[in-house]
């Protein structure tokens, strides 16, 4: 244990230090670009009557939750980019400087947002408009035409609004006798309190340093519109069976209807007369109404007056198809599924999804030796893992691009890993989609809330002297210890937890479900996995990470940076998990943000830090998995600000460690 590298870990400026801009290998092009990030944002639950509006709307900030006139929202923004990025262009007069000095929206100020938008080729009659927000930090009220249509509150999850009632007709502004079309006003209003309140915000906080971000407001993941019928599919779920030979699909939608469900070509041997797609035929009196949590989407959908219309209106049902010489899915083969849902209504209109799923499983068995390990398709599978803060330079939690986020994930397949721990942040469905076909499994983590947290006391002690935490009591005596008091945000942890695992359970690729990190904004760890595990009881549960361990979960799960690695004894018999460890720390000039430097061990060469990393990979953790380890998480993907311990530089320009794993 290094007393110099502790005590640097701990040690935090006054003030924090102004940011120098950096600009990615992306940053150029999106600035270019007149509709940036303009993929499909849901690959596994895809239309084809997509419109994306990314892209420059008005922007003001206010004291006032008043709406504002159309002539006062007089800035420009770039959606998807938060106004505290660089590539929401808010501060152009600081593109060309050295520092970025951008407007950090405060507790007390309310964030807008305006867009017209016209809208082409109404389908049918009876067609909705849905209206897609795939995430708003923190608190949002979207008016349509002036008039209230949803309140949304959390940060990172999508929700939906049928817009449909508010639409306007040009003609009736306009007297021409060309064909009118229909239009509609967006104005987003937004308030942010970050780390005011115990709402969730993972490592934002409004005064940065060390291990903790740069806060940031608003529109950060895609807006985008589409059409549907009045009959439509809501939600598509496969779960992969236990004898990976069989998948159970399970589908919700509006209304009782026939639907077909029709595996998709993958190769042109697929499209041999002779070849064996499965097609199947759902019946319409095989659906029936469901519950509000089984009717629950992958996105909460809000009618016009803000009422959940899943909860109104929601029929399911399931089948089961075989799979003819079925391909397993794994890392080193991600071999993907595709298939179409078409939901027919009694009006002749239909509603047509593609999606994809793998065939695997996760769980948790015994070795021959009697060992507990992490399992993928039943075979033990060591979790070579990486830390995946998911920040960028240019756009913070906004990727620059499609082609950013697919860095990222191949570069850390180059270097051995065959896991990404996404920390204390949800990121958009593409990434979870390329993940999928690529091959890389997902650690996902909640993110956490919670009130001012005593960093000291929950954070950087228990590091230093584990064994005094891991018998500390998180239940109701302890709420204020941890940030809890709040019986508000303690039921609205519960309520997003829930959310969270319902909007990704379908993906392919995430194999473990973290609930808490190092004890901020912890409580009831011990009861927590079970109700995670009635949601979905097809992952392991990592309850708490770190320390203030409740005996919970599949996981004894150990952050270590100070000590030599070790397989532990534990008392719950539960599988050994390094989920946090190394964090080697090396600050390049050219590429890094800050001035401050944060990390654990610090070295002045890439050489002897790649020397270091090799050595404590290949003589330290691998040897521990014939001890029992299951895996380990390496600290971490990217520098981000002060954090210079990343395998590559935060502006993603520089590998920083070329040491593989093997």
């Amino acid at each position: 244990m290094d007393l110099t590298d502790i005590t640097r870990s701990m040690v935090r400026s006054k003030e924090p230090v102004a940011l120098r801009r950096l600009d990615t290998p992306w940053t150029e092009k999106v600035l270019e670009s007149v509709c940036p990030k303009s993929e499909y944002p849901r690959p596994q639950f895809e239309r084809d009557s997509y419109v994306s509006l990314n892209g420059i709307w008005g922007f003001c900030v206010t004291k006032s939750a008043a709406l504002p006139r159309k002539k006062d929202i007089s800035g420009r923004i770039r959606v998807p980019f938060s106004p505290e990025s660089a590539l929401s262009i808010v501060d152009e007069t600081s593109q060309n400087k050295e520092t970025f000095l951008p407007h950090v929206l405060k507790p007390d100020e309310y964030l807008w947002y305006y867009r017209k938008v016209e809208v082409d080729n109404r389908p049918s009659k009876n067609a909705r408009l849905l209206l897609h927000f795939g995430a708003v930090d923190q608190i949002c009220d979207v008016y349509i035409n002036s008039h209230a249509a949803a309140h949304h509150e959390g940060g990172y999850l999508p929700f939906t609004i049928d817009v449909t009632s508010f639409l306007k007709n040009e003609s009736e502004n306009d007297s021409s006798d060309n064909e009118a079309k229909e239009f509609f006003d967006i104005k987003v209003c937004v308030k942010d309190v970050t780390d005011t309140s115990w709402l969730s915000r993972g490592k934002q906080t409004l005064r940065r340093g060390g291990m903790f971000y740069s806060a940031q407001s608003g529109i950060w993941q895609s807006v985008w519109m589409e059409w549907v019928p009045e009959t439509m599919i809501y939600k598509v779920v496969v779960e992969p069976q236990s004898d990976l030979k069989t998948a159970l699909i399970k589908l919700t939608v509006s209304k009782p209807c026939d639907v077909i469900i029709r595996r998709l070509p993958d190769t042109n041997e697929d499209k041999a007369p002779d070849n064996k797609l499965f097609g199947k035929i759902i019946e319409r009196d095989t659906f029936k109404p469901c519950d509000p949590l089984e009717s629950q989407t992958d996105h909460e959908i809000l009618s016009s007056d803000t009422i959940p219309i899943d909860v109104r209106y929601a029929y399911s049902s399931e089948i089961k198809v075989q799979i003819e010489d079925v391909k397993i899915w794994s890392p080193e083969d991600p071999h993907l599924y595709h298939f179409e849902v078409v939901a027919n209504g009694a009006n002749g209109e239909s509603d047509r999804v593609t999606s994809y799923f793998g065939m695997r499983t996760y769980t948790m068995e015994k070795d021959e030796k009697g060992i507990l390990r992490f399992c993928l398709n039943h075979k033990p599978y060591f979790i070579k893992g990486v830390l995946d803060q998911g920040y960028w330079p240019d756009g913070l939690m906004t990727a620059p691009s499609d082609a950013a986020l697919i860095y990222d994930i191949k570069t850390m397949k180059k270097l051995g890993y065959n896991t990404l721990r996404k920390h204390i942040k949800i990121e958009e469905a593409r990434y979870y989609y390329h993940c999928d076909r690529l091959g890389m499994l997902v650690i996902q983590d909640m993110v956490s809330g919670g009130t001012t947290y005593d960093k000291p006391l929950v954070t950087y002690l228990p590091n230093i002297f584990p064994n005094l935490m891991q018998t500390f009591d998180d239940s109701a005596k302890s709420y204020k210890f941890l940030a809890r008091s709040d019986e508000a945000g303690r039921k609205a942890f519960v309520t997003e937890m829930r959310n969270t695992v319902m909007y990704l359970k379908n993906s392919v690729s995430i194999a473990i479900w973290t609930i808490f990190n190092e004890g901020w904004g912890q409580f009831d760890a011990a009861t927590l996995p079970g109700v995670l595990k009635f949601v979905d009881s097809t992952r392991p549960i990592d309850a708490a990470s770190g320390w203030f361990d409740q005996g919970s979960g599949d996981f004894n799960s150990i952050h270590n940076y100070f000590r030599k690695p070790k397989v532990p004894y534990d008392k719950y018999e539960r599988a050994c998990f390094i989920s946090e460890c190394g964090g080697l720390t090396y600050y390049d000039p050219d590429h890094s943000a800050s001035r401050k430097t944060y990390g654990y061990a610090t070295y002045k060469s890439r050489k002897k830090l790649n020397e270091e990393y090799g050595e404590f990979i290949h003589l330290e953790l691998l040897p521990l998995e014939t001890k029992g380890l299951c895996g380990f998480v390496y600290t971490q993907v990217s520098d981000v600000e002060d954090e210079v311990n990343g395998l590559l530089t935060y502006d993603r320009r520089e590998v920083k460690i070329k040491t593989r794993i093997y």
